[in-house]
């Protein structure tokens, strides 16, 4: 069997506003074309930036955000997935952890990731990839830092694109240079918390249409490890749950109730409505001992308008099962699948908990 000659593997990318089959080789060569310095001074033209790495594979710099803390950005170039069809990721390459191959303890300090994909020699497209510090450990796991190229084709055509990867709940935008401004703005106002706050993408343009995108990629739900999913809080051992995922839920579910399929609710200062996520198997460090998968994961979150999440939790007992198996019905094969979890099951699990105890907002 004859191997293929590195580098000579084809994949579709966009080439000049329109999308091409290129070799790898190809590719990096447009990607070597840019200057990362060239870069940095074209987006932070306005702060005093200083330079913490530049190797050949980090290119690290900060400016400080007040006296105690610091503002890092990563760049890093995208690199093509492996994959040739419709649901092709672009990734960022190993290595490219900005702060080293290590676990990063932020502290005070905040951190971003930016890309840059080719898709022009005279406008690319930029990524900003949003690091919360739970779902990023640089020391196992790079590939998890997706970007979808479907992303990247509505940013190419429309300017702008806002995403949340399914698999780690990160955020990200895909943008051409004429909105940097604007994104900017949206983070420093934010004090550099996030990319954009709870989802809040009218936030950042009231005027731009922004498509709505997700990883079109099957939900991996991880295995649980107590190690670096639990914590102990006065004496008590506690569960860490991404903030994200009640993010990525809502916003796939087009913010409509998935019990009573209600979309009105009440408006938030965001200007967006207002609705609640549920884990339907309760996502507790007592109730995750007896799972080998993590319960909180978005496969095993709903989106729930504030009267059926309170249905949820205090409906009378003979009257709680409809309720529950309309919501395991739309998930049955992933709670099989990954839960080993019947319908019968989770009666039982909702029959020997305090259902108030466990609501959460």
């Amino acid at each position: 069997m004859t191997r293929t000659k590195r580098g000579s593997k084809k994949y579709i990318n966009i080439v000049e506003n329109k999308e091409e089959e290129i070799s790898d080789n190809e590719y990096q060569k447009r990607l070597e074309q840019w200057d990362i310095n060239s870069l940095l001074e074209y987006l932070f033209k306005d702060e005093r930036i200083s330079k913490e790495k530049n190797t050949k594979k980090e290119k690290v710099f900060s400016f400080s955000k007040d006296e105690n803390s610091k503002v890092y950005f990563s760049f890093f170039p995208i690199k093509n997935s492996g994959m040739d069809n419709s649901k092709k990721r672009m990734q960022i390459p190993e290595g490219y952890f900005g702060l080293g191959n290590r676990a990063v303890d932020f502290g005070k300090n905040i951190y971003f990731f930016i890309g840059i994909y080719p898709s022009s020699l005279t406008d690319p497209i930029f990524i900003i990839l949003d690091n919360d510090g739970v779902s990023l450990n640089p020391t196992k796991s790079y590939s998890s830092l997706w970007i979808s190229y479907d992303s990247l084709k509505n940013a190419n055509k429309n300017g702008i694109n806002y995403a949340i990867n399914k698999i780690n709940g990160n955020k990200y935008i895909c943008f051409k240079k004429k909105y940097w401004t604007l994104i900017k703005n949206a983070i420093v106002q934010e004090n550099f918390s996030s990319i954009i706050k709870n989802s809040g993408v009218n936030y950042i343009s009231k005027n731009d249409e922004i498509i709505k995108d997700t990883l079109n990629v099957e939900i991996e739900i991880e295995k649980y490890d107590e190690r670096k999913d639990a914590y102990i809080l006065n004496n008590k051992q506690k569960l860490k749950k991404n903030p994200n995922y009640r993010d990525l839920i809502l916003y796939e579910s087009g913010y409509r109730c998935s019990l009573c399929n209600k979309d009105i609710t009440f408006k938030t200062n965001n200007d967006i409505m207002y609705f609640e996520a549920h884990h339907l198997i309760p996502c507790n460090f007592n109730m995750q001992t007896k799972f080998e998968k993590k319960l909180d994961a978005p496969s095993n979150m709903y989106c729930l308008c504030p009267e059926c999440h309170r249905k949820i939790h205090f409906i009378k007992d003979t009257e709680i099962s409809p309720l529950l198996e309309r919501l395991y019905k739309m998930r049955q094969k992933i709670y099989q699948k990954n839960y080993n979890l019947d319908f019968n099951k989770l009666i039982t699990i909702y029959q020997n908990i305090n259902r108030s105890q466990e609501l959460e907002m």
